[in-house]
């Protein structure tokens, strides 16, 4: 029945529902995480102030990802903005920045292996939300 239903759609002029991973695509911001993974290579690892620029290039990237998403994440028919999109994303991206280390590794606490856990509980969990 759920075939029927999506080619209906589509013959109707719509778009087809999307599926588990086309959600998960969405709601990742790979180009923040792509700009984050690429300022942090920038930074020498010996730089006196090495974890003062890598903070900053977090705070950074976690207050552009929802600026980003804004603009990015649009309904195909409204053109306006999703905001679970939006939001999840804003979510998405402080878990693969911990995972990722960077400037989290300057916290006693940090502990690689629960970042990596985190990273595939939160994955998980929000590929299964629909807008």
């Amino acid at each position: 029945m759920r075939g029927i239903r999506g080619a209906a759609t589509v013959l109707a002029g719509g778009s087809k529902p999307d599926d588990y991973f086309s959600r998960l695509l969405k709601y990742i911001p790979a180009e923040i995480v792509a700009l984050y993974v690429s300022a942090d290579g920038v930074v020498p690892a010996d730089h006196p102030k090495k974890f003062m620029y890598l903070w900053a290039i977090f705070v950074f990237c976690s207050i552009a990802t929802p600026v980003y998403m804004f603009f990015a994440a649009r309904d195909e028919v409204t053109k306006k903005p999703i905001p679970v999109q939006i939001l999840i994303s804003t979510i998405a991206f402080p878990v693969w920045a911990y995972a990722l280390g960077g400037p989290f590794t300057s916290l006693s606490s940090y502990e690689p292996f629960i970042g990596s856990l985190l990273l595939m509980a939160v994955t998980f969990i929000l590929g299964a939300v629909r807008r």
